[in-house]
């Protein structure tokens, strides 16, 4: 069974969903970011959360916090396999070139004990959500860090969606339609699109 990889945009639900849902079917979970802020102070920085990781340190010190973060990830999933881990991503982790190659690797790649026909060690699953909802959310919560700065939030948000979505589609093999949800009151619904999604998924292969 491949380990799963939830994407999407920030506040998609990724880490809530991944993590309820590797509870339930007893896999472990493991949390990207949580792994690059632990990589990170062990390395002697001097941080508390992410959003001061990457705003004094910056996108290029974060990328490389990202891609060592997964690296040890991938490795695990191949060390580990046939158990599978459920790894939830920060939002932009398909724009992270080094921690894409890692992912696009483990897409491509087949264990060599798997059962005939084989399945690689990974899949992506993107959370797809409604992106003004999103946004409407930041806005009274908080911006994200990539955001923050901007001259003009909202137009860099648009540009970012485009850019990003494009990849999760790309990069996609079970595509979660959440729209507006609300979590975590509205979890147990997200749970199930989810299962109706990897289901569809699988009735696809069978083909």
């Amino acid at each position: 069974m491949p380990s799963l990889l939830f994407v999407g945009l920030k506040g998609s639900g990724k880490s809530l969903i991944g993590r309820t849902y590797a509870s339930q079917s007893a896999q472990p979970f493991v949390d990207v970011d949580e792994q690059l802020l632990k990589l990170a102070i062990e390395n002697g920085l001097e941080i508390s959360n992410i959003r001061t990781l990457y705003r004094s340190y910056g996108v290029r010190r974060f990328h490389y916090y990202e891609a060592w973060a997964m690296r040890d990830i991938a490795q695990r999933i191949r060390v580990e396999y046939p158990s599978s881990l459920v790894i939830a991503a920060g939002g932009g982790i398909l724009e992270n070139r080094v921690a894409r190659r890692q992912i696009q690797q483990l897409i491509k790649d087949v264990p060599p004990t798997a059962p005939k026909p084989g399945r690689p060690y990974l899949q992506i699953v993107y959370l797809k959500r409604d992106s003004q909802w999103l946004y409407e959310q930041y806005q009274r919560e908080g911006l994200p860090a990539t955001l923050s700065g901007a001259t003009d939030p909202q137009k860099q948000w648009s540009s970012m969606v485009q850019q990003r979505c494009a990849r999760y589609q790309h990069f996609a093999d079970i595509e979660v339609a959440l729209g507006d949800l609300s979590l975590p009151k509205q979890l147990p619904q997200a749970l199930h699109l989810l299962q109706e999604a990897q289901q569809h998924n699988r009735a696809i292969q069978h083909v």
